[in-house]
């Protein structure tokens, strides 16, 4: 599990020297997950610069973890594509969180170095056993996207999937990234960013869920009333331009990912995610102005639409169309 922990990969955070430095830096492991930055889990601070959302205070509530370790069969697909990709190289996966794509990933047999600013969405480590699966593999890092505690030319491929748009500048994390990538080294992305979901939900009937989708306007109706707005940094830059003046070329590859039908009921899909503090425009929100929120919205929810409100399911195509690579 702390397989790279003593080869030459990772530097110190404090004095960028190796990790045997003397600078006084202490580097713990807790829960195997070496820890290489003492920044907080989030920073939202507007006064201050490289502003981030961590999902510290989410943890398993953003995919609804229940213990099991059931990889989905489109991920694996797309796992298989990216070791196409990697080969026998070294993987960051950048903003891990819970191992939705480093875990197929490992299944094929790459190594990874997960990394993520919150400890406890790394629940990757669970998985691994549950999934039996080689925990050689993989390194779980606690670190800072914006100044990664990792040498320049050090790994073959990285992904970042569902964080850039986290960060108040994602053109510095992937001027980062293009630093650690060793020469012809990939940058390996989906187009993941909000509003960018390609689901096809159009061809079915989805209207009674998406009447239910108006709880996500009253929660921040009520919110804004309190002087709190939603927390939404970079959901619209141009990732491709940035990535186009920095690495050498690029290129698609379609997935040969049939279109599947997925249904999700508004409780699965939305309401849980909701409970938890799941989205990202939720940071910043106290645990008591939400609970307060929250359930004054979920009774209004239930006078309009009935208790059995939370079943309405929503019906859609799961079917990501390619993967862009970056080549350094």
């Amino acid at each position: 599990m702390l397989s790279l922990l003593n080869k030459d990969i990772f530097v110190c955070p404090k004095c960028k020297n190796n990790l045997a430095c003397d600078c006084g830096y202490k580097v713990e492991i807790k829960n195997n997950i070496i820890q290489l930055t003492d920044l907080p889990n989030m920073n939202i601070n507007e006064n201050e610069d490289d502003k981030y959302i961590g999902y510290e205070h989410i943890g398993t509530y953003y995919s609804g973890y229940d213990g099991t370790a059931v990889i989905k069969d489109y991920n694996k697909k797309v796992a298989k594509v990216i070791k196409e990709e990697v080969k026998a190289g070294l993987l960051l996966d950048l903003g891990c969180g819970d191992g939705l794509f480093a875990i197929p990933i490992l299944m094929e047999g790459v190594e990874v170095i997960a990394g993520d600013i919150s400890n406890n969405m790394m629940i990757l480590y669970d998985k691994v056993k549950k999934l039996k699966l080689d925990s050689s593999l993989l390194t779980l890092v606690r670190m800072n996207a914006y100044d990664m505690p990792i040498k320049d030319n050090a790994v073959d491929a990285i992904i970042a999937n569902g964080m850039l748009h986290l960060n108040s500048n994602p053109e510095k994390i992937i001027k980062e990234i293009y630093w650690v990538l060793k020469p012809k080294g990939k940058f390996i992305y989906f187009d993941d960013r909000p509003g960018k979901d390609n689901i096809n939900e159009e061809k079915f009937d989805n209207r009674d869920y998406n009447d239910r989708l108006e709880f996500h306007y009253r929660y921040f109706k009520y919110l804004k009333a309190l002087n709190i707005e939603p927390k939404r940094y970079s959901w619209r830059f141009n990732r491709d331009e940035i990535c186009d003046k920095l690495f050498t070329y690029s290129y698609e590859k379609k997935l040969d990912i049939p279109p599947k039908v997925e249904k999700a009921t508004f409780y699965e899909g939305f309401y849980k995610r909701m409970k938890g503090k799941g989205f990202s425009d939720q940071a910043g929100v106290t645990d008591e102005v939400h609970k307060m929120i929250f359930n004054k919205v979920d009774k209004e929810m239930i006078e309009k639409y009935g208790k059995d409100y939370k079943d309405a399911v929503l019906t859609y195509y799961t079917n990501e169309e390619f993967i862009k690579v970056f080549t350094k």
